[in-house]
């Protein structure tokens, strides 16, 4: 197997693990933030039509191949367990191949209301203990953004609503010798994320 497919297996595997617990909430703050959009470090704009959401992902940052998506998704219904709260569903994923940094992005369907949002937000801060954790408003839309930091990867992990009121996680994972080459990327690419009308 490409080790591309196993890094990308490996780090999905990961992420879904985690999405099943529970607990309490945290406090946060809610600032309106404008992003510098620099489109010299983003792709052409992802249209998620079903989400209801636009993104241009960083730079050199492409979608994988329809195969190994299909294959991602068939072990991500392995890993959610019916007894979970919370289950990570697999909409889009983006890899930089000489980077091996990765957005995931999700549907979260365990979360449905602010409740449940505290609960999965208090279990991050729990299970992953972010080194920075905040809330934002960005055009209207409320995010919630966390910096997780291990010994190899950095993971920016932000947590919105679409119009239909469904809950959309966005995991940018990028190898710590990456992360000063793709932050500004990384910051252009989240100022990109617009919320529009699902079809």
């Amino acid at each position: 197997m490409d080790w591309h497919i196993k890094f990308i297996i490996f780090s999905a595997l990961i992420l879904l693990l985690f999405c099943s617990r529970q607990e309490k909430e945290t406090v946060q703050r809610n600032d309106e933030l404008s992003f510098e959009v620099d489109s010299t470090k983003l792709e052409v704009a992802t249209n998620l039509v079903d989400l209801g959401i636009q993104l241009n992902s960083p730079k050199g940052w492409k979608p994988i191949a329809d195969r190994l998506f299909a294959e991602l998704s068939e072990k991500t219904a392995a890993v959610n367990l019916s007894d979970s709260v919370f289950s990570c569903k697999p909409v889009a994923i983006f890899l930089n191949h000489q980077t091996n940094s990765l957005l995931f992005i999700s549907s979260v369907p365990g979360l449905d209301d602010t409740s449940s949002l505290a609960t999965y937000k208090n279990l991050i801060q729990e299970q992953l203990a972010p080194r920075k954790a905040g809330d934002f408003l960005k055009d209207q839309v409320h995010f919630s953004q966390f910096l997780i930091q291990d010994e190899q990867h950095v993971n920016f992990k932000l947590i919105f609503q679409n119009n239909k009121h469904h809950y959309i996680q966005f995991d940018y994972i990028i190898p710590i010798h990456s992360y000063v080459s793709e932050l500004k990327a990384i910051e252009a690419s989240i100022g990109s994320i617009t919320v529009i009308n699902p079809k």
